[in-house]
């Protein structure tokens, strides 16, 4: 998701939602919030640039939300399960790496 410009730090495979982000976790039939440990669309929500409309990514991945890591820091976690849907979706920096693959420019 390299069109969302937080960062997260990453352990053991969770990723620690900062303090300059904020995740929502959607069911996938009616795209309201689930609770914490329940899996759908991952929604992330950002304030850091306000110049393009990167405030808030509606994702393809399919990620669950979950509090109090084991390794000791606060708040919130993320963990991404995967894809959703059945085919691959053509986002931004996937046409960017073909482009790079072929040894074309954009």
């Amino acid at each position: 998701m390299v069109e969302h410009p937080a960062l997260y730090v990453a352990w053991k495979n969770k990723l620690h939602v900062s303090a300059l982000a904020h995740v929502v976790i959607r069911d996938l039939r009616t795209m309201e919030p689930l609770t914490y440990g329940e899996t759908g669309l991952v929604q992330l929500f950002t304030p850091i640039l306000q110049s393009y409309p990167s405030a808030s990514l509606l994702s393809s991945d399919l990620g669950y939300l979950e509090q109090h890591c084991t390794c000791g820091r606060s708040g919130d976690y993320l963990t991404i399960l995967g894809r959703g849907g059945s085919k691959k979706a053509m986002t931004c920096a996937l046409n960017a790496e073909q482009y790079i693959q072929k040894g074309r420019s954009c």
